[in-house]
């Protein structure tokens, strides 16, 4: 797992560091054992929560079409939209404020139910 923010990567290893919990980096990711996963989740919410008290992430259809990573980068950039890349067992999201909406950005056509 990485945060694309040194400032946050930094705080979640001192976290885990701080209770004990075996980790290493490798290539700029920090690994951890399988066992410490949901004591890890919750010190990465809590970082999170440093950055934006509330929360959510997104990657919308970028799992599918990787172009669309930068047209969202380059979307938040144009209008000042705060927010931080995560990365995790393969993918990638934007970690943002609960009050920014990315359906609302014209950047992918969605179908809404």
């Amino acid at each position: 797992m990485r945060f694309h923010n040194d400032a946050m990567q930094q705080k979640l290893v001192a976290a885990i560091a701080a209770l004990g919990i075996e980790h290493w980096v490798e290539d700029g990711y920090l690994c951890i054992h399988e066992r410490d996963d949901e004591v890890v989740s919750c010190l990465r919410e809590a970082v999170r929560c440093t950055i934006f008290p509330v929360w959510h992430q997104w990657r919308g259809g970028a799992a599918k079409d990787p172009s669309l990573y930068e047209r969202y980068r380059k979307y938040m950039a144009e209008h000042g939209v705060r927010y931080v890349e995560e990365e995790e067992y393969g993918g990638r999201w934007f970690l943002l404020s609960k009050s920014d909406d990315p359906y609302t950005w014209g950047v992918e056509q969605f179908v809404r139910p």
